[in-house]
């Protein structure tokens, strides 16, 4: 997936950004399946590349704590509306420092969940785990 967005800041006090967001998700989907049976004729394989656009609307947040370089940031997202995905959602929730003005990095955990059925594909799922990221801001 690959999201690209236009944020407007809501909120600024120095400490604490909360920006809104508009754009647009790039879903790329390559899936293949596999079967084997020990039974002669039974076996089954099949693969299939979907890939498409989504709108997608969200809010995120980033607070410094203190006045160290630590900060905790997160958002959400939200889109789909049945315009080629029925719906899917993004959370994420994170702990980070800031070495410089311009880069910073962060550990966290993220969820997402999709719903695509298109084509005779069917993509349900839900996916979560623990992340780390590097951020360039420029």
């Amino acid at each position: 997936m690959l999201s690209a967005a236009y944020t407007y800041e809501i909120f600024n006090d120095n400490k604490t950004v909360v920006d809104v967001l508009a754009g647009v998700r790039w879903w790329h989907i390559d899936a293949t399946v596999k079967l084997r049976s020990p039974i002669p004729g039974l076996n089954v394989s099949g693969d299939n590349t979907e890939s498409w656009f989504d709108p997608v609307i969200g809010i995120k947040g980033r607070t410094r704590l203190g006045e160290s370089g630590f900060f905790v940031s997160g958002g959400i997202g939200y889109g789909g509306f049945d315009i080629n995905a029925k719906s899917f959602y993004d959370i994420n929730a994170n702990i980070g420092y800031q070495w410089t003005d311009a880069i910073s990095t962060l550990v966290g955990f993220r969820q997402y969940e999709l719903d695509y059925d298109q084509n005779d594909f069917l993509y349900d799922v839900k996916n979560s785990g623990w992340q780390i990221g590097l951020t360039w801001s420029f």
